[in-house]
This record gives structure tokens, sequence and C-alpha cells, in this order.
């Protein structure tokens, strides 16, 4: 059967878990729209035309889906992703630092009660970043945050020695 679409719902599946469960409410309704048309029109049948017309609609649909779906849900990771997650978003900042109240922000709706001062506890104690004052940017204020600790001095090494 032709493709009407140019639209493959089952590559989601691998991108994004999220837009996939979207997209496949999205050809639900293509087929309620079309079957709703055509009982409207009198139609014993759903045409072609009801078809392209219910899909061309659920795809904006879809798209306008996909654009409010980080506003309107709340992703609640689990212990070692969100540390990794928080790691990331440092990374990702031109200077390796981020301020404490925007690490709060950015990461707000994926938090359980506390869960954010526990992830930056144990990337403090795994070395991975350290508190500091700095700027997110070239000029602004001082802030409190964090900064990535650089490679070298993050190796965790024995406080012993070998005789």
């Amino acid at each position: 059967m032709k493709d009407l679409t140019g639209w493959r719902v089952d590559a989601l599946a691998k991108e994004d878990k999220d837009q996939h469960e979207l997209a496949m409410r999205a050809c639900e309704n293509a087929v309620r729209a079309a079957t709703i048309v055509a009982a409207g029109r009198g139609s014993p049948t759903v045409d072609i035309e009801d078809i392209r017309w219910a899909i061309e609609l659920s795809r904006e649909s879809f798209r306008g889906m996909v654009a409010g779906v980080d506003r309107y849900t709340q992703h609640y990771y689990k212990f070692a992703p969100f540390c990794e997650k928080v790691l990331e978003a440092i990374r990702k900042t031109r200077y390796g630092f981020m301020g404490d109240a925007n690490l709060h922000k950015m990461f707000r709706k994926n938090e359980e009660w506390g869960g954010m001062l526990y992830v930056k506890q144990q990337l403090v104690r795994e070395k991975q970043i350290e508190w500091a004052q700095g700027r997110e940017g070239e000029r602004g204020p001082l802030m409190d945050g964090y900064r990535l600790i650089p490679e070298e001095k993050s190796e965790v090494r024995p406080k012993w020695r070998r005789i």
C-alpha cells in the first residue's frame, strides 16, 4: 500500500518514545476524523480524500502536541540518569559553570521533592562538579553555582602508598 503521508510513525519509536506515543494517538485520530467526515457527507464509504484530509489534520495536531509536550508533561528521572542529565547540562554551558538557581529552574519538572539536592551531592562526591561562584557568560553578577572539575583533577587517587 502506498504511504500517503511520507510520515513514518515507527521511525519515532527509536528516536523519541514520547513522540512515538503521541504519533500513535494521531493515527487513531486520523481514522476517527476520516470516518466522521465520510459519515457527515452521507457516504457509505471512507474515500481517499477523507483520509488525506484527516491525515493532514492529524499531522498538524501532532506538531502542536510535540511543541507543547515539554511544557505540559513531567518526566521524573531515576537517580543515575538524573545525575547524567545534570552533568550534561553543565557540560553544555560555555564556561562549564551553571548557577544553582538556573540549574533548579532547568530541572524543576524532572525532580521529585529534594531530588536535585541528592544529585548535586553525588556529583560533588564523585568529584565531577564543585561549588563555585562564577558567571554564566562573560559579564553579569557573580552567582553561586557549580562548575565542572577538569578530568585530570577529578581522578580519585588513593591516599595510601605502596611500601
